[in-house]
């Protein structure tokens, strides 16, 4: 497991060099605004974005990223991730975890029903795919069972506070597990990273949820075998006994 953090510009300027962390998610854009000083405005990119990109790169920190997702049909959700995705190109080298997609907002997203909240969510992170990142889906259990009417072809980052682990979800690869003060950082998210932890020789076990690197399923007979990991690639390892890449 790896010790994790999300951050914004709420948290100011960081001391990256004494957070002591493996891994941040860090936010980049916002579709609209929710607060007096920024309800007005329209897409835009969090102000610590790049000074957290830059900053904590350079401490040896893995990064993703995040997107505030605020659209209302499948058209808005086209637009806000294309934004999103000209934001974040410019530090693709620096973004190697995941390109995710926040979706808890009560003031825009509170009245939609169940197949318009799945069709805004699907659409943003058919665009993540498409634009060459790994798509994650930042949410909480309400959602899970209540305001989504299918799954998505996305790695899930889980908000679940207060409980000794977490919801049992496929493709788990992130849990938001509580808030806390950290140093040089002061008040952020905090996160458990479930990903990264193979090498070449180690047993893997196939879940339900698991997916081929081409987004297709692991056919349910696979489902609990145990395969010797015979290559690792950013994202996906290469199980011996099947001869078949799997996502991580």
């Amino acid at each position: 497991m790896k010790n994790g953090i999300d951050v914004s510009a709420l948290q100011g300027r960081i001391n990256w060099s004494t957070a002591g962390v493996d891994f941040a998610m860090v936010k980049a854009t916002q579709g609209r605004g929710e607060t007096k000083a920024t309800l007005g405005l329209r897409v835009f990119t969090d102000r610590r974005f790049r000074e957290n990109v830059e900053n904590a790169s350079a401490a040896g920190i893995a990064l993703g990223c995040y997107h505030y997702l605020t659209a209302r049909t499948k058209d808005e959700a086209l637009f806000e991730a294309e934004y999103f995705c000209r934001t974040i190109e410019p530090y693709r080298d620096r973004l190697k975890l995941w390109a995710a997609a926040d979706v808890e907002s009560p003031r825009w997203l509170g009245d939609l029903d169940r197949e318009k909240i799945t069709a805004v969510t699907e659409t943003f992170l058919e665009q993540l795919s498409s634009s060459g990142w790994r798509p994650m889906l930042y949410t909480n259990p309400d959602f899970l069972k209540n305001r989504f009417t299918r799954g998505f072809d996305a790695d899930i980052w889980l908000a679940h506070w207060n409980v000794e682990k977490p919801m049992e979800v496929p493709r788990l690869k992130i849990w938001q597990y509580g808030g806390g003060n950290m140093p040089g950082v002061g008040v952020c998210g905090l996160d458990i990273g479930y990903f990264g932890e193979y090498s070449v020789g180690d047993s893997y076990t196939i879940k339900r949820g698991d997916v081929y690197s081409n987004g297709l399923k692991v056919p349910e007979r696979l489902i609990g075998r145990s395969c010797t990991i015979a290559q690792i690639r950013e994202g996906r390892v290469l199980l011996g006994e099947i001869n078949s890449w799997v996502k991580i």
